[in-house]
């Protein structure tokens, strides 16, 4: 039986719709890969580069102690809000676009420490970033999607309840138990806030390795109103009312108005401290 032959312009039409979905994908996907690039060529470090550039230019005008007579402080945020305004332009075309470009794009900007720009340098006990008060913790906590109308909350939040969130939006089941806790009540309206006391550490894992130390040199637990640190080196203790003293200048671990709280913050420091070492060891999880 002879084979009926198909038209030669059927093949040629299929050839022309495959080369033409072929194009259509390699235009798709260099489009996506050019968006890629741009965003990865604006990395936080042009940001820091910026922020360096005006920190360096304040350190070499500002006087010290010595040169002036005094303890006066040259007020430094200023020079960092210009930093903050001029190093995002280049940004924020790319990144709006993106945004537009992805509706359906759940977007959250966040940050690993605070800025700590002390009215009284002279009076912190730390150096920058080693040590766990609220100037250094705290931290913007920005989400972006299109069910989520324009708000402003000051809720006690960590960056632990990123993951969380995120899970509980998307409604996807996790298998184990989070560390933080979903902020999606508050996102979505039903709650202003989460009652709950916040732990931090200060942690160099390089002190075990080096010398045998204990890693674990500073821990803080946080409610509401108090924040409570414990100096693990010396076993002192610090209380201060953050709400009133946001840079924590007085402490009120000798007052007895504040006694109650003290009590029940450091006993909550033991037992995650405890918990701490047992989940280091293999023991049981916090």
């Amino acid at each position: 039986m002879e084979k009926t032959k198909k038209p030669i312009w059927r093949n040629i039409l299929i050839l022309g719709v495959i080369l033409v979905a072929a194009a259509w994908f390699t235009y798709q996907n260099r489009r996506e890969a050019a968006r890629v690039d741009a965003l990865a060529s604006l990395p936080p470090c042009r940001l820091a580069a910026e922020y360096m550039k005006w920190r360096m230019a304040f350190e070499e005008a500002q006087p010290s102690a010595e040169s002036t007579g005094d303890d006066r402080f040259v007020d430094q945020s200023e020079l960092f809000e210009k930093a903050v305004r001029q190093a995002p332009r280049d940004a924020q075309p790319v990144l709006l676009d993106e945004l537009e470009s992805r509706p359906d794009t759940l977007t959250v900007i966040t940050s690993d420490h605070g800025t700590v720009f002390h009215p009284q340098p002279q009076t912190r006990k730390a150096h920058y970033g080693y040590d766990v008060y609220t100037a250094t913790l705290h931290v913007p906590m920005l989400f972006h999607a299109p069910f989520l109308k324009q708000q402003s909350q000051t809720a006690l939040v960590s960056t632990l309840d990123i993951y969380p969130t995120l899970a509980d939006l998307l409604s996807m089941k996790e298998a184990h138990a989070l560390c933080g806790e979903s902020l999606a009540p508050i996102l979505l309206g039903s709650a202003t806030e989460v009652r709950r006391t916040s732990f931090h550490q200060f942690y160099l894992p390089e002190r075990a390795a080096r010398d045998g130390k204990d890693p674990l040199v500073m821990v803080s637990a946080r409610d509401g109103q108090y924040n409570l640190v414990l100096n693990r080196e010396d076993g002192s203790y610090e209380l201060y009312d953050w709400k009133a003293d946001y840079f924590e200048t007085e402490n009120l671990v000798a007052s007895a108005e504040h006694r109650a709280a003290f009590v029940r913050l450091r006993s909550e420091i033991a037992a995650f401290v405890h918990s701490a070492h047992a989940w280091r060891e293999g023991g049981s999880k916090r």
